[in-house]
């Protein structure tokens, strides 16, 4: 008896371990996709964005979204990719005002996406 209430709390422990880890990792990918996004934001707002600032911002979602995948649903990458795809077009034909609203997307999409992931109440049951 003792040996299997000592097997379930490990079991719970080693859970509820994985549940923080998966957290926390979550929320680090996007608060740094975040920042990027954020003053690819400020760039576009004061029409300086280029083209190559976007593909950067591509290339570090490119980097993050290979480990994501283990975590996150592939509906959630493949809209982000749809989002970042739209704002680079926008941005490279200078139409900033339409490419902001994107983005807007964009940073709602990194709050969103990681809170879909939290420890919450609502998230359990």
């Amino acid at each position: 008896m003792v040996k299997s209430l000592v097997s379930i709390f490990i079991c719970l422990a080693l859970i509820a371990g994985g549940a923080i880890y998966e957290h926390a990792f979550i929320d680090r990918q996007f608060g740094e996709f975040s920042a990027a996004v954020e003053t690819l934001y400020d760039k576009t707002r004061e029409e300086v964005a280029t083209r190559q600032d976007v593909e950067a911002v591509q290339q570090n979602w490119r980097k993050k979204k290979d480990v994501l995948h283990a975590f996150i649903p592939h509906n959630d990458i493949k809209e982000v990719e749809l989002w970042l795809g739209e704002t680079l077009s926008l941005v490279s034909y200078g139409k900033y005002e339409d490419a902001l609203s994107k983005m807007d997307v964009l940073k709602e999409l990194c709050r969103q996406i990681p809170k879909t992931y939290s420890l919450s109440f609502s998230n359990i049951f």
